[in-house]
């Protein structure tokens, strides 16, 4: 290996989407949109789930309005940053709690909130809904609804007219959770009154799936039903469970796949996972992955899948995981305007997710007190100022390196363990990378994600180790290397020229580097 270090230089190369003076764009890239008739299923997948990135927003809180009309122009905003799946939080009829509108507490999947519509009526609010679901089409944006499995609301009319649906207790009266009653998912008619509702709501509007709140801790897999259902109409759509699950020819995914609970179930009292939380982070971000190393997880399933199959070694054995920086849940926003944050993640062999706003830093609402972020409001002024746009700006960079080499990131092997990932040696100042870099990599390409993760210092060297053995091509011919953040380039060298090269990263910045063999 030779001792001499190689030093980026501009050869005149200003990749298109790539150079940091121009306002990216990357609704180019995103894959057509195919009807259903032609996409092909992969197991139970539709193949389409490999190219997701995937956004979640309200209704309510994404504009001033809080329509589905009004909603419309932020489809734009997706599209621009190559967004193809959106996730819409409940759209269900409620009653406010406490002077909050919670989604959650519902009246049930057969009806729909009049204030997100402009209309009582149900057909009408079906009209509106599938227009605003034609227009992410039009976009190559798939939409994928919220439905509460566990139950409804307390006030929900669903309950007299349905009186047999719910658990009781052994004494008779009904079991209450979540501030309603809860579906009683052994029953053939509930199971089949819920199939139907979901059936009827994906053929109204054109939808593209559903994620299913707190699936399958309260309803199982009986959800194949309604997949089952759809199928067998011509509809292949997208299902994924909000807890960590197992496919079942059911869901495709889990929200909360790339979890970080390898010691207790999650069901357990707070107080008996502290300690996992202190080391982990909480359940509803990915901030593990700040605190392992990243392609060993990987590679070995910890952190990835139900808790039971990770306490038994059978962690991160699916196909498809999904990772995020920030849900709904949390009480902060946690990529606050830091790339690595989100990009470090966003590159990783998962389905990147995200909650509205953490693409421009918008901050919490301090105004909404102690709340989660499910209930921010979205301040799209905020998203033009400077910084903010600078932000916005990188974090469609990183976007676009995930939608410009699909042979890449569009890779998904049987099991996640056996991801194209491979751990980068890099070091920092003179000492080991404490976030391990790692490559992504294709038959003639690698894409190389170096993280300076470091926020008390102004800018660091570093020195990156290109050759990974899983890659398989350590007598690999000429190669060119091009650093993809800023369009800088290296002339056509052999291999050997490029073992390893030197760089420096700001505080807080990401490297991303793509090595082709010529």
């Amino acid at each position: 290996m030779r001792k001499s270090l190689l030093q980026l230089t501009v050869l005149s190369l200003f990749l298109v989407g790539f150079c940091a003076a121009a306002k990216i764009d990357n609704s180019d890239l995103i894959p057509a949109l195919l009807p259903d008739d032609q996409v092909k299923l992969e197991g139970m997948s539709p193949d389409w789930v490999k190219s997701l990135i995937i956004l979640e927003l309200r209704i309510e809180t994404a504009t001033e309005e809080g329509t589905f009309d009004a909603a419309i122009p932020v489809l734009d905003h997706l599209a621009e940053m190559g967004v193809n799946g959106l996730w819409i939080g409940p759209i269900y009829d409620r009653k406010m709690i406490n002077g909050v509108d919670n989604g959650y507490k519902n009246f049930g999947p057969h009806t729909i909130y009049p204030k997100l519509t402009g209309t009582t009526s149900l057909e009408e609010s079906y009209t509106v809904i599938r227009r605003f679901v034609e227009a992410a089409h039009q976009r190559n944006i798939r939409v994928f609804f919220d439905i509460i499995a566990w139950g409804v609301a307390l006030d929900s009319p669903l309950i007299e007219e349905q009186p047999d649906f719910w658990i009781r207790l052994a004494d008779g009266e009904y079991r209450i959770a979540y501030d309603g009653y809860l579906y009683d998912w052994t029953k053939p008619a509930v199971r089949e009154w819920f199939r139907d509702q979901a059936v009827r709501l994906i053929e109204a509007t054109n939808a593209d799936g559903y994620r299913v709140d707190l699936a399958p801790a309260t309803s199982g897999y009986h959800f194949k039903e309604t997949r089952d259902a759809l199928y067998e109409r011509g509809r292949k759509v997208l299902v994924f469970s909000e807890m960590p699950s197992e496919p079942r020819d059911t869901f495709d995914f889990a929200q909360l796949g790339v979890n970080g609970w390898t010691e207790r179930p999650i069901w357990q009292p707070r107080e008996k996972y502290k300690e996992q939380e202190a080391r982990f982070g909480s359940l509803h971000d990915s901030g593990f992955m700040f605190k392992v190393n990243l392609v060993d997880a990987i590679k070995t399933g910890t952190g990835i899948g139900p808790p039971e199959l990770q306490l038994k070694g059978e962690g991160g054995m699916f196909r498809f995981y999904v990772a995020s920086p920030l849900f709904h849940d949390g009480y902060k926003p946690f990529v606050q305007g830091n790339i690595v944050r989100f990009g470090y993640i966003a590159l990783s062999p998962f389905i990147p997710i995200w909650w509205i706003g953490e693409e421009w830093n918008n901050p919490r609402d301090v105004r909404r007190g102690t709340g989660v972020m499910y209930f921010n409001n979205i301040n799209w002024d905020l998203k033009n100022k400077p910084e903010h746009a600078a932000f916005f700006e990188e974090v469609k960079r990183v976007l676009r390196v995930r939608r410009s080499f699909p042979e890449i990131f569009e890779y998904f092997a049987p099991s996640t363990r056996d991801a194209n990932i491979a751990k980068v040696d890099s070091t920092r100042d003179g000492k080991p990378n404490p976030l391990q870099a790692y490559m992504r990599y294709a038959e003639n390409k690698a894409v190389l994600v170096v993280p300076n993760y470091e926020s008390e210092t102004s800018s660091s060297e570093f020195i990156i180790s290109t050759v990974a053995d899983e890659w398989g091509r350590e007598q690999a011919g000429n190669i060119r290397l091009t650093n993809l953040m800023t369009g800088e380039t290296s002339a056509t060298l052999p291999w050997t020229e490029l073992r390893q090269f030197q760089t420096t990263l700001k505080a807080e910045s990401l490297g991303i580097y793509l090595i082709e063999i010529q």
